[in-house]
């Protein structure tokens, strides 16, 4: 059988150089696909029932991850050039088999996932929100040598929206926020893998794959947070698709249950109030408004915020209202998206590891089987900065435990 050092530059002659020089085709390129390069080529030096190298021999050789040889064996497979035999190994096949080859050649060498997206005229939240998600989906179907494709829609995707994404024939398909749940089922329904990155409504179990964070976790975090610091007087707001208290979302339950902690351990009461989209936009206008409303006796004195887009917002509408965060007023918000950092003060945050969401995401539509219907669920953190402390009035705060 023909050598591997056959497929890189003969003009080296030591077999370590020849190795080398495979490793360095690796990286010019992602190594999934620089790999199914590499090895189709070797496929075409080779007769028709040769065994390929194990899978272990091809890690070794090219010093690349198992899940990266399987992925690039799939891909030959799918295109016909190989077929893998359960217990005996991986064979190459007869080219006079591979009738319409070139075309699923194509589709396994620049595989797609395509991604929807929802469309808001909110200035507060979802397009950093998103560019953000886009940003890391990206990256990571570029170290994995795939392509993406973006597709914003306004509602629910049309008949014409999904045509034009499945003409793509992608390897799959998420779809941003449980919303898209039911184009979900119909892509499904037709073949697809579809992820969902969103949670399903409290209590309802998932129709689709989707991968979300413990909202009621993270509600709960914020809210005992501020409680634990002496916070007895709370807001909650919202962003502008929300205009009141969601009571059935999971992190509207978690607010409550820490001040339900905290009542039944010391008997305190906790006044608590919303913040919505019809204020946020006034006091946006005219922080005057903002000002005038936290003069008030019963005014809130922490504020546990939807996203970090919102608190950001309302960061400089505070600052421009003549109120100091976080002495007059503390802040915590949710996401845990890069702008908090660098805002002034930074951002106190639940971060709800958006990142870990999108690798879970992107493994379900890319491993072998078609993924089941099912929840991945993250655990969100508090991340500590700047915007909260204890209340101006405060005495040493009860714990809430």
């Amino acid at each position: 059988m023909p050598q591997l050092e056959e497929t890189i530059p003969h003009n080296l002659s030591n077999s370590e150089d020849r190795a080398s020089a495979a490793v360095v085709a690796l990286n010019k390129g992602t190594k999934h696909a620089a790999l199914t390069k590499l090895l189709r080529d070797l496929v075409m030096t080779l007769r028709p029932g040769d065994r390929l190298p194990a899978r272990d021999e091809l890690m070794r050789q090219y010093k690349v991850s198992d899940r990266t040889v399987l992925r690039s064996l799939e891909d030959l497979q799918r295109a016909g050039w190989i077929v893998r035999r359960a217990g005996s190994g991986t064979y190459v096949t007869d080219p006079r088999e591979r009738e319409g080859a070139s075309a699923a050649e194509a589709e396994a060498g620049v595989q797609t996932i395509a991604v929807f997206a929802p469309h808001s005229p909110s200035a507060f939240y979802l397009p950093s929100y998103l560019s953000l998600c886009v940003n890391l989906i990206a990256a990571e179907l570029d170290a994995e040598g795939f392509s993406l494709t973006c597709r914003v829609v306004r509602g629910q995707p049309t008949a014409e929206d999904l045509q034009a994404v499945e003409s793509l024939r992608p390897r799959g398909i998420v779809l941003m926020g449980y919303r898209f749940a039911e184009a979900a089922v119909s892509l499904i329904a037709r073949g697809h893998r579809a992820v969902v990155l969103g949670s399903p409504p409290a209590h309802t179990d998932p129709v689709v794959p989707c991968v979300y964070t413990d909202h009621e976790v993270g509600g709960y975090s914020a809210a005992r947070y501020l409680l634990d610091l002496g916070h007895r007087r709370l807001a909650f707001a919202f962003n502008e698709q929300m205009s009141y208290a969601p009571a059935d979302h999971p992190r509207w339950a978690g607010h409550q249950r820490a001040q339900d902690e905290l009542r039944r351990r010391t008997g305190e009461r906790v006044s608590d109030t919303t913040i919505d989209r019809v204020a946020l936009a006034a006091w946006r206008e005219d922080a005057s408004l903002a000002a005038a409303y936290f003069r008030r006796p019963d005014a809130p004195t922490g504020i546990a915020v939807w996203n970090d887009s919102v608190a950001i917002v309302l960061l400089g509408i505070l600052h421009r209202a003549g109120l100091r965060v976080p002495d007059d007023v503390s802040v915590i918000g949710f996401d845990a998206m890069p702008e908090g950092e660098d805002s002034v003060p930074s951002l106190t945050t639940v971060d709800q590891h958006i990142h870990w969401q999108i690798q879970s995401a992107l493994r379900l539509l890319t491993r072998p089987a078609p993924p089941p219907p099912q929840a991945i669920i993250t655990l969100p953190e508090l991340k500590q900065r700047a915007s909260c402390q204890p209340p101006p009035t405060a005495t040493a705060p009860t714990s809430v435990v």
